[in-house]
């Protein structure tokens, strides 16, 4: 894991996505196609991402566990950013599921909303451009409640 620097407050990556991509020639349609080597974070979240893998969901919160949280012990909650399109499933919710089981915290899933006027940060460049189209974008419910009950011991 390391840190990035960008036009946001603070990153970390967990590892290289891409290794190395080769052009291999265009298909049938014209797409063009690539060998590309992927590290292992890097090929679990392509799987999850584009082949709806969901077993790859415990090695990205293994990573997660232990790469990102020693840097961030004394966080008490975790709160998942609330997807942009609706799906049957949420990668991001059920990722912070799995790392939360794994880390002992407790995970509030409905406690920020995304409202339908939201728009994908993906396409924007500047941080103005982000910090303006998040702009009452989000509420948050007040009526607190965890999707499932889990007890932990002491984290101590």
């Amino acid at each position: 894991m390391r840190k990035i620097e960008g036009n946001w407050d603070l990153g970390y990556v967990l590892d290289k996505h891409v290794l190395s991509s080769i052009y291999t020639g265009d298909n049938a349609q014209g797409y063009p196609q690539f060998d590309t080597l992927r590290s292992e974070v890097g090929e679990a979240l392509f799987q999850l991402k584009y082949r709806q893998d969901w077993k790859q969901i415990q090695l990205l919160a293994a990573e997660m566990a232990a790469n990102l949280y020693p840097r961030y012990k004394n966080v008490e909650i975790l709160i998942p950013m609330p997807a942009s399109n609706v799906r049957a499933r949420q990668p991001v919710a059920e990722l912070t599921e799995a790392f939360g089981k794994i880390v002992k915290i407790p995970v509030f899933e409905d406690l920020l909303r995304k409202k339908r006027n939201g728009k994908q940060l993906k396409n924007l460049t500047s941080k103005a451009e982000k910090v303006a189209a998040l702009a009452d974008s989000f509420s948050v419910n007040d009526q607190i409640k965890r999707r499932r009950r889990m007890e932990f011991p002491d984290r101590g």
